[in-house]
């Protein structure tokens, strides 16, 4: 977990496929710790970046089970709130065109 933020700014600076990258953490991952909170939040705010709201929003929900420390839950929380809230506006978004 340690290595993920790593792994993610390389990929951004190297232009690496979005998909292809997912395809690294393809085991089920586990938040027990602060360090792998964080990790999960990391990848949370990567998939925001690349358009993937429901992703972004399934990751920010598993990083605010980590609960110990009271400041990083305030900032897991907020992400989880960004990201529902473009996954929820992007999908009113497609249906209304798609209806009109």
């Amino acid at each position: 977990y340690y290595s993920i933020p790593s792994v993610i700014d390389l990929s951004a600076a190297l232009e690496e496929n979005y998909h292809l990258f997912l395809k690294q953490f393809n085991k089920t991952l586990i938040v027990n710790d602060k360090a792998s909170a964080y990790a999960v939040y990391c990848l949370s705010e990567y998939a925001l970046k690349n358009f993937d709201f429901v992703r972004a929003r399934k990751l920010a929900a598993l990083a605010m089970r980590y609960k110990a420390d009271k400041n990083f839950l305030y900032i897991t929380t907020e992400q989880f709130n960004k990201s529902d809230w473009l996954y929820r506006n992007v999908l009113l978004k497609n249906n209304f065109i798609k209806n009109n």
